[in-house]
C-alpha cells in the first residue's frame, strides 16, 4: 500500500494546496535485513552469498523519507505521494494523527510500489520523480540492488534483485522530464557477479530501442564503482546525511527574486565538495553525479537564506588563540553578526549567506588590528585568512 498519496490522504500538517498540476512523487526503499544472508533467523541461508545484516538501511530510508514528506518545498511539484519500503517494516509517522506500515523490502512489494510510482510520475512532464535506495548492493557491468528477499531462490537468487542500470535506461520512457536517484549502497564486483553470463537482477522497466533521458535525470552514488559506502551502526549513513544537508542547504544558490533553491546542477557541486575517503588512498565515500542531466531543475525551496560554515583564521597562526573575531554584514544595518573567539587554531562558525566585513582584533595587543571582505555562499566551507603583524 502506498504510504502516503495527496488524493487519498489530503494535506499534510504545513503542506499548501497545489497551485499546479505538477506534483513529486517518490519512492524510498531501505533493506537492512536480508532473511537469506548469515545472521538471518527468518529464512534459509545461502552462504555463496556472505553479506552482513544493516542497521543503517532503515534510519537513513526513514531519514529521506521524512525530508520529502515534511520538509521538502517545491512549488512547481508539490508532494504527491510517497512509497516507503523497509527491511524490517516500521510504523512510521506521517504525521502527529496519522501512522501507517511500511510495506517490507521484498521484490513482489517492490515491483508494485516501483508500478505505482512509474505510473504516477509518468501522468504529466512537469512532474518530479525521486527514487532512494539504501541497502547492500553489487555490481558486474551495472548496478544491482540487493532487496530483502535476495538469495530465496538458491537456483536463481537475482531474481529477487533489482538491475537498477536496465531499470535506469528503462525509465527514458517515463515522462516525467525530472527524475533524481540517490543510490546509498556499496558498488563492489563480487565472486557471485563474476560468475554470471550476463548482467543479473530483474529489470523493473524495460528500455526500448532509441529511448534516451531527454530532461534531467541523474544518479547521485554513496561510492565510485567497485568501492564500499560507508553506513554508521544504529543510524544515517554518511552519504544520506550530508546528502540532506546539501537538500536543506549547502546545495542552494540565490535565483531571481531573492529566493535561494537548491538546483541538482548546485546539489552536485555540493556532494562533490563533501566527498571524503576513509583514509589516505581509497576512493571518495560520496561518488557525484552520473546519468543524463542538464542541471536546471529546482528540487526544493529554502524558506531564508542557508547558514554556511566558515572558518577564519590568522596568519601568523599563533595568532588564532589571542584574537577576538568579529563578522557583520556590510549593507546597512549590519546585520546579522557574529564574533567569537578560539581556544585553539581558526575561529569557525555558521553564518547566514551574506557578504560581510570580518575583522580580528587583539585585547592583549600583542597583534594589529586586521579585516577583510567575505562573501559567504554555499556550499562552503568558507576559508579566509586575516593577516597580522607585531605590535
Amino acid at each position: 500500500m502506498t504510504l502516503y498519496d495527496l488524493e487519498r490522504d489530503g494535506l499534510l500538517p504545513g503542506m499548501s494546496p497545489p497551485a499546479t498540476a505538477a506534483r513529486t512523487h517518490a519512492l524510498v526503499i531501505g533493506t537492512a535485513q536480508y532473511k537469506h544472508m548469515v545472521g538471518s533467523k527468518e529464512g534459509e541461508i545461502n552462504y555463496k552469498f556472505d553479506l552482513p545484516q544493516l542497521t543503517s538501511p532503515k534510519h537513513s530510508a526513514v531519514a529521506f523519507a521524512d525530508w520529502v514528506a515534511k520538509r521538502m518545498n517545491n512549488p512547481r511539484a508539490p508532494l504527491g505521494s510517497l512509497e516507503l519500503l523497509t527491511s524490517p517494516a516500521i510504523d512510521y509517522q506521517l504525521s502527529p494523527v496519522l501512522t501507517r506500515r511500511t510495506e517490507e523490502a521484498m521484490m513482489m512489494n517492490v515491483k508494485a510500489a516501483f508500478k505505482r510510482w512509474q505510473e504516477r510520475s509518468n501522468s504529466n512532464p512537469e512532474n518530479l520523480a525521486l527514487f532512494y535506495f539504501c541497502g547492500h548492493g553489487m555490481m558486474r557491468v551495472g548496478l544491482i540492488l540487493l532487496l530483502s528477499d535476495f538469495a530465496a531462490d538458491t537456483n536463481d537468487p537475482f531474481d529477487t534483485a533489482i538491475n537498477f542500470s536496465e531499470t535506469y535506461r528503462g525509465m527514458a520512457r517515463c515522462a516525467a522530464r525530472t527524475q533524481c536517484y540517490f543510490l546509498d549502497c556499496c558498488a563492489q564486483t563480487t565472486s557471485a557477479t563474476s560468475r554470471q553470463l550476463s548482467d543479473p537482477g530483474r529489470v523493473l522497466m524495460i528500455a526500448e530501442f532509441g529511448d534516451l533521458h531527454t530532461g534531467d535525470a541523474p544518479q547521485f552514488l554513496a561510492t565510485a564503482p567497485t568501492h564500499s559506502a560507508y553506513g554508521m551502526t544504529d543510524g544515517v549513513t554518511i552519504f544520506t546525511a550530508e546528502l540532506l544537508d546539501c537538500l536543506e542547504r549547502k546545495g542552494s544558490i540565490r535565483q531571481s527574486g531573492g529566493k535561494w533553491a537548491v538546483t541538482i546542477a548546485r546539489l552536485s557541486e555540493a556532494l562533490g565538495r563533501a566527498r571524503q575517503a576513509k583514509s589516505p588512498g581509497e576512493a571518495p565515500q560520496i561518488h557525484g553525479i552520473d546519468g543524463y542531466h542538464n542541471g536546471a531543475s529546482v528540487l526544493n525551496v529554502l524558506p531564508c537564506a542557508p547558514e554556511i560554515d566558515v572558518i577564519l583564521g590568522c596568519q601568523p597562526e599563533s595568532a588564532n588563540t589571542l584574537a577576538a573575531f568579529q563578522m557583520h554584514a556590510i549593507k546597512p544595518p549590519h546585520q546579522p553578526s557574529y564574533n567569537g573567539s578560539s581556544s585553539s587554531g581558526p575561529w569557525q562558525v555558521r553564518a547566514k549567506s551574506e557578504h560581510y566585513m570580518a575583522a580580528a582584533t587583539f585585547p592583549s595587543n600583542r597583534y594589529a588590528r586586521t579585516e577583510c571582505e567575505v562573501w559567504v555562499m554555499p556550499p562552503g566551507p568558507i576559508e579566509e585568512t586575516l593577516e597580522t603583524r607585531d605590535e
